[in-house]
């Protein structure tokens, strides 16, 4: 919990130091970890604002939060290695987007959750070019190439929703 709470705060207070210290490599252990602990709180804060039930709610809200770095990694990888050759590896664009959900913590805040969601594009941008090294337009064309993937496959699979 001591190092939940450390690197929360540094994410929170310096986010642009712990990008730059963050290794690309490595395991996958502590963010996964600090991902984990962020999707459980935001799962039971959203839970007491819920009109819903609240384990239903609790449930999701932590699915969510876990699962999306891991699909935030696999669209942001193919563009990144075409906009940034060998600057990132599916493993190090999984960890900047598991540290980005630090922003998870305030998005169950009634009305904070659109401010929250950008502010979690801010930081993997930030993640990219102080890991990566990469300019920042390089890191935000990266960010908007894989949205527009997102958008696209949205629409193809959206009339089997219906």
């Amino acid at each position: 919990m001591k190092q939940w709470l450390h690197t929360t705060r540094r994410l929170l207070i310096r986010p642009g130091e712990f990008f730059e210290e963050m290794q690309a490599e490595g395991g996958l252990g502590p963010p996964l970890t600090f991902l984990a602990v962020c999707s459980a709180v935001s799962g039971v804060l959203s839970a007491v604002y819920s009109y819903q039930d609240p384990w239903i709610t609790a449930f999701s809200r932590f699915a969510n939060g876990f699962l999306t770095p891991f699909v935030l990694a696999l669209l942001l990888y193919p563009v990144s290695a075409l906009l940034c050759p060998n600057a990132f590896t599916f493993r190090s664009l999984l960890k900047i987007s598991g540290y980005a959900q630090v922003t998870l913590l305030l998005s169950w805040i009634p009305g904070i959750g659109w401010a929250a969601g950008l502010w979690r594009f801010y930081l993997i941008g930030l993640g990219m070019v102080k890991m990566g090294r990469v300019t920042a337009l390089r890191a935000a064309s990266a960010i908007l190439g894989a949205a527009a993937i997102f958008t696209v496959i949205f629409r193809i699979m959206q009339p089997f929703f219906r």
